[in-house]
């Protein structure tokens, strides 16, 4: 009985010890205080601290994403009168020196990470409720190089390792427009998907729908999806900007039609712009953020030999609040890379890292064009 109170006593004793580490933000400082005196006063010392701490408290918010950054420097009147609420620990790395007039000794300050959140989150719960519910739906489609044609020669990009990035659309058309294709009952989904761009000429595209397919000129085939795991991190960087984020399926918004586009033409047309606007001003959407990521090919990455793989992005918004639409803020091209232990981890990196940097960019443009 008494082993087993001891065992039960010790995995309560772990998961505070968990509960705590994840807690804790450990933050290094020097803490400086004026004097005159080349050993200062324990007063003395007792200030240097006090403004070690907030120097962490500083620092700290410095990593963070900008609005909660923000929110951090408008409550710091308040966290500096109660600055031992957030402060954990304070451990001293050295005696200290003084240097012209100036006594600093270095610290590693440790932040309490709940009670912060707490406070940040009391904040902006009392700024979304005074404020009205502003609406944002995002379209965050990739593509990546199925196969190129090269002097009559279909080379294929080996994809035989299925990616975990979500379900791709497949489109086929035979001289159609975008919009006649979505428009009809062509659109279907698959796991793996190819839309192969045959270029004869500016004036003359045609996508056509198979998984190897040799053109008479030159040509490229595209694998389009719209990539699943990047769903949770720009939804989180939108929200945490006050902004209600409503899927495009809940307003009817057709993600396959920018893949498409994308694809086919490097770019979103109008008529697909045009489309989805109307769509999402209809069903009382503030904004739409579109994000077009192009995935490269996978590399061995010298240092750590595993893979590596870029994507390259671009994105914008558009305000649909008024007569017309606006593209109030655009970000990119950027280029960002994943390491994993498989392309298919590394490019789920590297997507992940290029559309949480866009819409972060796309978040910071947009709260200084309105104005909070």
């Amino acid at each position: 009985m008494r082993k087993l109170l001891t065992i039960i006593l010790l995995g309560i004793t772990l998961l505070f010890s968990f509960a705590y580490l994840d807690a804790a933000v450990k933050v290094k400082v020097k803490g400086t205080v004026e004097t005159k005196r080349k050993k200062p006063k324990p007063e003395e010392i007792k200030t240097a601290t006090y403004n070690a701490k907030i120097l962490a408290i500083k620092k700290y918010a410095s990593e963070k994403d900008s609005r909660r950054r923000e929110l951090i420097n408008e409550l710091l009147p308040e966290i500096e009168k109660n600055i031992d609420n957030y402060i954990l620990e304070v451990n001293y790395l050295n005696d200290g020196e003084y240097k012209n007039g100036i006594w600093e000794q270095l610290m590693e300050i440790t932040i309490d990470d709940v009670q912060l959140d707490l406070l940040i989150n009391e904040r902006m719960k009392g700024i979304m409720e005074m404020t009205k519910p502003t609406y944002l739906s995002f379209v965050y489609v990739a593509r990546e190089v199925a196969a190129v044609e090269s002097e009559g020669k279909t080379v294929k990009k080996d994809l035989s390792a299925k990616s975990d990035v979500a379900a791709s659309s497949s489109v086929a058309t035979s001289g159609e427009t975008s919009s006649d294709i979505y428009n009809s009952d062509k659109i279907s989904t698959s796991s793996q998907a190819d839309i192969s761009l045959s270029k004869k000429g500016s004036a003359n595209k045609s996508i056509m729908y198979s998984e190897s397919v040799t053109n008479k000129s030159e040509g490229i085939t595209y694998r389009i999806y719209n990539p699943g795991e990047i769903d949770t991190k720009v939804t989180e960087v939108f929200n945490k900007a006050n902004f209600e984020v409503v899927p495009t399926y809940e307003v009817g918004i057709l993600p396959e039609k920018f893949a498409y586009d994308f694809a086919a033409l490097n770019e979103i047309s109008s008529s697909t712009q045009k489309e989805a606007t109307d769509i999402a001003r209809e069903a009382g959407l503030d904004f739409l953020a579109v994000a077009m990521l192009d995935v490269g090919r996978e590399e061995i990455d010298p240092v750590t030999g595993g893979s590596k793989v870029y994507v390259k992005v671009n994105g914008y918004i558009l305000d649909l609040r008024k007569k017309f639409a606006v593209k109030i803020c655009s970000a990119g091209p950027y280029q960002f890379s994943g390491l994993g232990s498989n392309p298919t981890v590394a490019k789920t990196n590297a997507l992940i890292e290029a559309a949480t940097h866009a819409s972060q960019d796309l978040v910071d443009q947009l709260r200084v064009k309105l104005g909070s």
